[in-house]
């Protein structure tokens, strides 16, 4: 008989975690231990390892278990398990954040399954040296802004490192306030993971940069490298009251990264308009695209 015995998800976990996923064809920003570090309370994540992977789902929404991918070398053993365990304890089954590049296998496996484009959620990628140099006519308005922080401000980019920790905290702190973090469930669950992944920057192998403006910190961005060549950005933030501080925090950073490094996931928009407004102005070069799955 399968025993299932789902725990909390810790910092000393991260271990096995990368074990796992570095066994798995999911490329999708979700799959990443700092990534599940960070949200681990607003999705009340638990997990349990299988014999081939890691099953990790949320406990967010009653009478409903939703599940993201299983992380390791055999999904479809990871997807049997997770729906032996939605019967056993009676409730429904979803699989969030399912990447296109595995949908055929699961529809082949599985004859009654609902498929769901989930178009807020696709990861936006996008070329380092794009993104590092915005050149060409299509990057002329970007290039203004950037140009014009540039021009405008006495300012200096450094690589995040504990010496400046206590001064992204303070923007961190500065920038939750004036978005009223304490009114808002996910801002407020992002400022509380982001304060835990930067206590343990070291420990979570992030890399970053800030800028640094009058002794201030007015925008950083945090990171890790997912493989050989890719890294994805989990958080970037900068104060609009400086004009062009978002387009030079990330030229500023993408320009410092390892020749090795070709490609930057910037994540989702989440399907705030504006915010993929923003995200195209960046002009990616592809989408990692993800489906909901309902299995019956």
């Amino acid at each position: 008989m399968d025993n299932f015995n789902f725990k909390e998800v810790e910092l000393q976990d991260k271990e096995i975690f990368d074990k796992y996923i570095e066994k798995s064809n999911l490329l999708i920003s979700e799959c990443n231990f700092t990534n599940i570090f960070l949200w681990k309370n607003y999705y009340n994540f638990k997990w349990m390892l299988c014999e081939h992977c890691i099953l990790l789902i949320s406990r967010k929404l009653e009478g409903k278990i939703v599940a993201f991918p299983p992380i390791g070398e055999n999904i479809l053993e990871g997807i049997h398990k997770l729906k032996k365990y939605a019967s056993i304890i009676g409730e429904s089954l979803e699989i969030i954040r399912f990447p296109k590049n595995l949908v055929q296998k699961i529809k082949e496996e599985f004859s009654s399954i609902e498929l769901i484009e989930d178009r807020a959620n696709w990861d936006y990628i996008h070329a380092t040296e794009d993104l590092a140099t915005f050149s060409g006519n299509k990057f002329q308005n970007v290039r203004k802004k950037l140009n014009k922080f540039k021009m405008r401000y006495n300012w200096n980019y450094y690589p995040l490192s504990d010496k400046y920790i206590e001064q992204v905290l303070k923007m961190q702190e500065d920038w939750c306030f004036k978005h009223a973090c304490d009114d808002n469930e996910s801002l407020n669950n992002e400022n509380n993971g982001i304060k835990r992944i930067l206590k343990h920057f070291n420990e979570l192998n992030l890399i970053g940069g800030c800028i640094c403006i009058a002794d201030s910190i007015v925008a950083y961005t945090i990171a890790e490298e997912i493989s050989k060549d890719t890294i994805v950005c989990h958080i970037e933030k900068a104060n609009p009251e400086f004009i062009g501080s978002y387009q030079a925090i990330c030229q500023l950073f993408s320009e410092t990264l390892p020749k090795n490094i070709l490609y930057i996931n910037r994540e989702q928009d989440l399907g705030i308009l504006s915010l993929r407004k923003s995200k195209m102005h960046y002009y990616p070069i592809q989408f990692l695209e993800k489906f909901i799955i309902r299995i019956n």
